[in-house]
């Protein structure tokens, strides 16, 4: 089937009751004629007065490039929700599809018989499902330029790590994010051009990658620290 907007409005609206109590207010819904996915979610990030961040105008896009089983289109349209539903709640994954999207995904599946996948992007320059967070995406384009990278101490005693874009709203919204929640005891910010950190995309989402190399804190030997105190950054 080829869906058009009034069919995704109603599915959308059947779906937020069904799967997620009516919590979602249904952002704006557009069909695509994209080849290279065919679901997608995007929002604006939008600066407060003291630096946090908040994401709006949330989108969900369908592609319609192809005619496809009214199933897949069901599950691509869910796939996207979950997207909308970890992002509209401000909630913090460990990578795009990590754990929450995995466990929220996980659930929806078993309980209601959906076949939600992981990734429905058609292209091979898309990053490979892979059930550990902290495997490097897009190894082939590994880069070596300096960038920044926020690393994470968990109260439960773990370590994570985030590599961000080098633009100063980015970085205070990602570090604000972590402060905020409860879940994390403390955030520290350097500078690097370390080619291990080159393997990982920069983003300012509000997901991070776990620590499992045993030699992650050799590899910010020699990084510069930067200072923040949530309002500005000492470069």
């Amino acid at each position: 089937m080829i869906p058009t907007i009034p069919y995704l409005e109603q599915k959308f609206d059947e779906f937020n009751q069904l799967f997620f109590k009516n919590a979602l207010v249904r952002p704006r819904l557009e069909l695509s004629q994209a080849r290279s996915y065919r679901g997608q979610c995007t929002y604006t990030r939008q600066r407060q007065s003291d630096g946090t961040e908040v994401y709006t105008n949330f989108c969900i896009r369908i592609s319609v490039s192809e005619d496809r089983p009214e199933c897949e289109v069901e599950d691509t349209l869910l796939h996207e929700m979950i997207h909308y539903y970890i992002g509209v709640n401000d909630m913090l994954d460990d990578a795009p599809h990590g754990r929450l999207f995995r466990a929220l995904m996980q659930d929806i599946n078993g309980r209601y018989g959906r076949h939600i996948v992981v990734s429905h992007r058609k292209t091979a320059a898309s990053a490979p499902a892979t059930n550990d967070p902290s495997a490097p995406a897009y190894q082939s384009r590994r880069r070596s330029a300096t960038c920044v990278v926020a690393v994470l101490n968990l109260k439960d005693g773990r370590c994570g790590f985030k590599v961000l874009p080098r633009t100063i709203h980015t970085i205070l919204a990602f570090y604000n994010t972590v402060r905020r929640s409860s879940d994390f005891k403390s955030i520290e910010l350097y500078l690097t051009s370390h080619p291990y950190f080159g393997g990982y995309p920069r983003s300012g989402a509000s997901y991070f990658h776990f620590v499992s190399d045993p030699n992650f804190h050799d590899y910010l030997k020699g990084a510069y620290p930067l200072r923040c105190d949530g309002n500005h950054i000492d470069y």
